[in-house]
């Protein structure tokens, strides 16, 4: 991975770039797409050319709310202060959310949560909280995070691959909220380290959430 100063210019201006063009485009290219799904009597074509129109207008979105809140931080000087941090789980939130809808309604995926009483209590209690899951395949990290947020009000900070930075909104509110980056050197350590686990845990993943209005956590943990 670039470090920093290399890789936010890149990336940023590319998806700017990306965004615009497929945006200004999509009229094209969701015909194209529709034309290309009915030839080959398959639904991918256009499923995907539509999921891309949410993708990029979420992430034009974000780009240019994440350089408001920064100038709005004082250049970044504010950016830990609990208003500024608020902000962006807000930002968060209207970026996931509405990904996971349009990836819902698009894909015909149902999330069915169906916690015990005392999982449904510790989600509701005012306290920070570990949410443990099983990998379940692309996209599964989009709807937890969102279940956190828009049906149990609360904060997750999250662990994310290192490569998940190519994508500079990913990049931007997760070095601006409380998360951590999964390296590769972390990686080698927490496999060696789940080795010791239980076989009962053999793709167990976690992150850490906080009530709305409360403190956010300053760490958190994952594994896949």
């Amino acid at each position: 991975m670039l470090p920093t100063p290399v890789r936010r210019p890149l990336t940023i201006t590319t998806w700017i770039v990306l965004s615009l063009v497929y945006l200004l485009l999509s009229p094209l290219l969701l015909a194209l797409a529709a034309t290309t799904s009915a030839v080959m009597r398959r639904p991918q074509p256009l499923l995907l050319a539509r999921m891309l129109v949410a993708y990029f207008a979420r992430e034009l979105g974000v780009l240019l709310a994440c350089g408001v809140l920064w100038v709005r931080s004082g250049l970044g000087w504010r950016m830990r202060t609990p208003r500024i941090q608020r902000l962006h789980y807000r930002l968060l939130e209207w970026f996931i959310h509405g990904l996971a809808a349009e990836a819902l309604a698009l894909l015909e995926i149902e999330v069915a949560p169906a916690p015990s009483s005392e999982a449904r209590a510790a989600l509701e209690r005012d306290q920070p909280l570990l949410c443990f899951s099983r990998h379940a395949g692309p996209g599964d990290t989009v709807f937890i995070v969102d279940l956190l947020q828009s049906r149990y009000r609360r904060l997750p900070s999250v662990v994310f691959r290192d490569a998940l930075a190519i994508d500079p909104s990913v990049d931007l509110i997760g070095h601006r909220l409380p998360t951590r980056c999964w390296t590769a050197q972390i990686a080698r350590s927490a496999w060696s380290a789940s080795r010791r686990w239980p076989p009962t845990w053999p793709h167990a993943g976690f992150c850490s959430s906080s009530p709305r209005g409360g403190t956010s956590p300053r760490s958190a943990a994952a594994g896949r």
